[in-house]
């Protein structure tokens, strides 16, 4: 089979190379991408004569059929394991393949699996001990992206650096260390089955290495795939770190529904507070001029007056129907110099509007421009415009009904949806549905804010209603723990556990890292159809299920427990409100609500008091942005019912009236939080503009281009720092890819800063309130810290020290080496908000230090609520608990052992016996309980089975005994069954006479020893508050 060879002339010495030639030959002539990278993975560490011998055996083009065990006995003790989800897939494919009749005999599942960019073959980078290791991980089932799509999983490979491996590398910086042995080998060239992968894209925690698709006449390059995406000609005077981010947008996960063709495509101007009304009357002899097929909903234009040379501002003019002009006016205007209030002066004015159209022969957007004459008499001239030209529409679209459907069709949605997040060529943001009900539309509209690249405070709200909130949701939460009814019971742990994709996911995924991290070393989660539980929630169900009681003291012990972890998990401040929605947010497309107007409508929502059905809000309303950091984050609006917007549902549409919009005070996501409840609404007073809004202008320049430490002792290689560069070194292939890969990666080495500035805020707020200018100020800088690796910014250094020394001259004593936190978030993991790899670099939990604590504070109230509400509801389970619920366990054994007693002429000899083998089971089995995290405890308690099981067994008991006539009658009369289940009732019945106490965490629970009967272990593993008490 011929080999397909993709590389240039390269340096070899400095190519990541992992297999001599031979091998790399013997791999390529594998049948697909998946069977090479799964080889690949199983050999790699395998010395060169295995190597060899897999190479030359006779492997299958299917994954799945690899039996390395057969080829290499005595180097594998199991089999190779594959991707459950990945086998899942391939096999529905196959199915599909076999029922469609145009699907080419030589195609097959996998290879059209790796064409659609549905597999993830990945490098995973660490740091063992001083070295740098690199593992190949089997192939797995991708998260889908429209690069993957593009060019097929086969042309990437997904390096991936683990989260201590990050830190370390921006702690240190690419120059020295490990972090200029990361720097390196990203720089270098991957070598693997006679293709070349180089480093293309950086995204997170990861790096893309890119290569060239196979059979083109010719080779794609890094900078041929850079050209496809983001032509440089057309995004010159973007920033390169603008550049590097949108390109970053083909790696976001995304899911394939429909293609548009560029003439279905609308590009139409955002609507802004200076933004004007047009008549549709014009606006259809405006595209009639232009060449277009569709009217558009907005429009670009100025007034032009050729005489004097005058060319106005800009503006956007918008047909807002049903609620347009008057039938006499086209369209307003403005007023400047260059016109007359009189309309007796000037009979005509002059119009240039213009739109991009999409041109075939150039394969380019292209603005188009057609001038209007308008009669005077038709035109109204506004006074009064705004000073600020603030966007309505920031991200917000139109798309037709017919095009929604066909995502609906695409997605198999079962209803509907009013809006749509989405990406389309190099433009993101949200899409709601025209009102033009015609469902053969099939267009989109993209406006200039989505066009990317061509190509807590109360507010004056009580205390009270948030502590009221928290103690309810207590209340809801934990009444069900402590019902008498099993059923209710059982449905609130498979809630609170999500026990079914649990089970689901553990049978799917028995075998995988995933797993491997969770359970123990020994534990039942290695066989894979164990039906065993898995944690105290699960042990809780099946209890219930086998028939026990909710008072039964087993399930009041795991009860406690899991009640614990519930009310742990409550204490995050995240109160859950009745009378709220999570919903999208948009832009009133008709311009009928108006300044501080919503319209809410509600598909399936029952009022959490009386029960009935919500259909559409009206009245006040909270809504709030995440993360809510600044007092005008949160803002009180009034819902109303509009009928032209009734075709919008579960989504929130804002008014485009006033000096700022809502979306204006809530940018920063296209999901915002609804709070409708009257105890939050009615006394909330919105923050005022000219006091609580930050200088965001002077906090801005705190910020640089990441690109700029790239480029540093450069010279001019990129002097602007621009796209322009780049074009400029694009005639040198090498020196381009060279400085487009260093603006790529510098990212990566940039450490963290919001982590930090998180801290920094909560004690500015703690300590000083969300109003005072420098919590304010922290703030913003803490969100522009969130943000700053997708914008491509960095804190500057000399910024960062001077907020740092002014944070600490305003806590003065309180001052330390270590931020202090509010006592508050004591009960919060706050590592995930903040970013661990800022606190947690030597993989020890940071010291914490507390400010004083102020009671007054809203979120110190909270936590001392919730604290009294975890408190009373552990005392209510300990009252549950009785002495003794399982006597009929114990029965067996105390009748035998009085019937012992009350006659010497009976089995004193096999009652020693019993008590003798249970004693030194519990000899054998004691001293792990108490190392329950030592691995090798499984070992004592395999040895505590054998001795109850073998040695305790009844033939073995039959020759401790024949030499006792009585005892050896008794026992041959009550056979094997009767004994063992005397033997196992002694061991309930005397474990709390011998003040045995073992650990019942996860590890222990039913499954050790594996080789013999879990009621063993069952039956040892006990506390003496739910065993009988022992006989007087």
């Amino acid at each position: 089979m011929p080999i397909e060879n993709n590389t240039r002339v390269i340096n070899h010495e400095s190519t990541t190379r992992y297999f001599e030639h031979s091998i790399d030959t013997g791999l390529a002539q594998l049948d697909n991408q998946l069977i090479r990278w799964e080889v690949a993975c199983s050999i790699k560490n395998c010395p060169v004569e295995y190597q060899h011998k897999v190479i030359n055996s006779a492997l299958p083009s299917d994954p799945r059929h690899l039996n390395l065990s057969s080829i290499l006995p005595a180097y594998y003790e199991a089999e190779y394991v594959y991707d459950t989800q990945l086998s899942s897939v391939i096999d529905q494919l196959e199915t599909d393949m076999k029922s469609d009749p145009n699907t080419s005999p030589k195609d097959t599942p996998i290879q059209k699996l790796i064409r659609s960019g549905l597999v993830r073959f990945a490098i995973d980078l660490s740091i063992s001990d001083t070295f740098l290791k690199s593992k190949m991980t089997n192939a797995r089932l991708a998260t889908p992206n429209e690069l993957l799509r593009t060019y097929g999983s086969d042309c990437w490979i997904q390096v991936r650096m683990c989260e201590s491996l990050l830190f370390q590398i921006q702690f240190i910086g690419r120059r020295h260390g490990v972090g200029n042995e990361i720097w390196q080998f990203l720089h270098r060239p991957i070598r693997l089955y006679h293709r070349v992968y180089r480093s293309a894209l950086v995204k997170d925690e990861f790096v893309w290495f890119f290569t060239s698709p196979m059979g083109l006449p010719r080779q794609m390059h890094v900078i041929d795939m850079i050209e496809k995406q983001m032509p440089l000609d057309l995004n010159r005077t973007m920033k390169i770190s603008k550049f590097n981010s949108r390109l970053q947008l083909g790696l976001s996960t995304t899911t394939s529904s429909i293609a548009f063709t560029p003439q279905q495509i609308r590009r139409v101007p955002d609507i802004c507070t200076n933004s004007l009304r047009i008549s549709k009357e014009l606006m259809s002899q405006i595209a009639t001029k232009l060449g277009l097929c569709y009217v558009p909903s907005a429009i670009s234009g100025r007034h032009r007056v050729s005489k004097a040379k005058y060319l106005g501002q800009q503006y956007t003019w918008a047909l807002l129907e049903p609620v347009g002009l008057p039938n006499e006016i086209l369209l307003e205007v403005w007023k400047n110099e260059h016109m007359d209030d009189r309309p007796s002066s000037t009979k005509f004015l002059k119009f240039q509007f213009s739109v991009p159209i999409y041109v075939q022969s150039f394969r380019r957007w292209k603005e188009v421009k057609c001038k209007i004459v308008i009669p005077r008499m038709r035109i109204e001239i506004k006074r009064g415009k705004p000073a600020q030209e603030v966007l309505m529409t920031d991200g917000a679209a139109a798309i037709g009904w017919g095009a929604a459907l066909g995502i609906k069709a695409a997605l198999r949605l079962d209803h509907l949806p009013a809006a749509y997040q989405a990406r389309i060529l190099k433009s993101k943001g949200l899409w709601y549905l025209s009102r033009d009900l015609d469902k053969d539309g099939f267009w989109i509209e993209i406006r200039a804010s989505q066009w990317k690249g061509d190509v807590i405070a109360s507010r004056n709200v009580p205390d009270s209603v948030f502590i009221d909130a928290q103690r309810e949701a207590f209340k809801t939460v934990l009444d069900p723990l402590t019902t008498p009814d099993p059923i209710r019971l059982a449905q609130a742990m498979e809630g609170h556990g999500h026990l079914v994709c649990l089970k689901a996911k553990r049978l799917m995924t028995a075998t995988t890292s995933c797993v491997r991290k969770e359970l123990d070393d020994f534990g039942a989660a290695w066989e894979k159809y164990s039906n065993r539980p898995y944690n105290e929630m699960e042990e809780i169900v099946e209890l219930l299920k086998c028939g026990f009681s909710t008072r039964n003291n087993r399930v009041l012990e795991r009860l406690n427990i899991a009640g614990e972890l519930i009310c742990n998990k409550m204490m995050n401040f995240k109160i859950q409100v009745g009378c709220s929605a999570t919903v999208y947010v948009i832009p009133d497309p008709t311009g009928t609500l108006k300044e501080g107007e919503v319209f809410l409508r509600l598909s399936q929502f029952k009022d959490p008091k009386t029960l009935l059905p919500i259909n559409i809000l009206k009245g006040d309303c909270v809504v709030a942005r995440s993360p809510c950091v600044l007092p005008t984050d949160v803002r009180k609006v009034t819902a109303v019912s509009n009928s032209r917007l009734m075709c919008y549902e579960d989504v929130l549409v804002c008014s485009i009236q006033g000096q700022k919009s809502l979306l204006d005070y809530l940018s920063g996501g296209d999901v915002v939080i609804v709070i409708w409840d009257d105890a939050f609404t009615e006394n909330f007073i919105n923050a005022d503009d000219s006091k609580e809004v930050p200088p965001m202008e002077e906090y801005n320049h705190y910020f640089s281009d990441t690109v700029a430490l790239a480029a540093s002792g450069r010279g001019a290689s990129l002097p602007t720092m621009r796209v322009e560069d780049f074009r400029n070194l694009k005639a040198m292939n090498g020196t381009y890819e060279r400085e487009f890969r260093r603006a790529q990666l510098v990212s990566i080495f940039q450490p963290v800063a919001f982590g930090r500035y998180s801290r920094m805020y909560r004690v500015c707020e703690y300590l000083f309130g969300i109003s005072h200018p420098l919590t304010m100020k922290f703030g913003y800088v803490y969100t522009k810290c969130l943000d700053a690796t997708k914008q491509g910014i960095v804190l500057n250094t000399e910024a960062d020290q001077a907020m740092k020394q002014e944070f600490d001259e305003a806590l003065g004593d309180l001052a330390r080496n270590e931020i202090p936190l509010p006592p508050w978030t004591e009960y919060i993991d706050i590592s995930k908000e903040e970013g661990s790899r800022e606190w947690n670099f030597d993989r020890r939990e940071p010291a914490k230090f507390w400010l004083p604590r102020k009671p007054d504070h809203i979120l110190e109230a909270i936590a001392s609520t919730s604290h009294e509400e975890r408190r009373k509801f552990l005392e209510t389970l300990q009252l549950l608990h009785s002495e003794s619920n399982d006597p009929h366990l114990s029965r067996p054994w105390f009748v035998f052992k009085e019937q012992v007693a009350s006659s010497v002429r009976h089995a004193h000899t096999l009652m020693r016996f019993i008590e003798s083998n249970a004693i030194e089971c519990y000899k054998q089995y004691k001293q792990p309980s108490y190392n329950d995290r030592e691995g090798d405890n499984h070992i004592s308690c395999e040895a505590a089975g054998r001795t109850f099981w073998i040695d305790g067994q009844f033939d073995n008991a039959i020759e401790a005994v024949k030499h006792d006539h009585y005892s050896l009658h008794f026992l041959r009369g009550k056979g094997k069954i009767e004994y063992n289940v005397l033997r196992l009732c002694h061991i309930r019945a005397t474990a709390s006479e011998l003040n045995y106490q073992a650990q019942s965490g996860i590890h222990k629970i039913g499954h050790c020893p594996r080789a013999f009967a879990p009621e063993f272990c069952q039956a040892m593993m006990t506390k003496i508050s739910w065993l009988p008490e022992p006989a007087a």
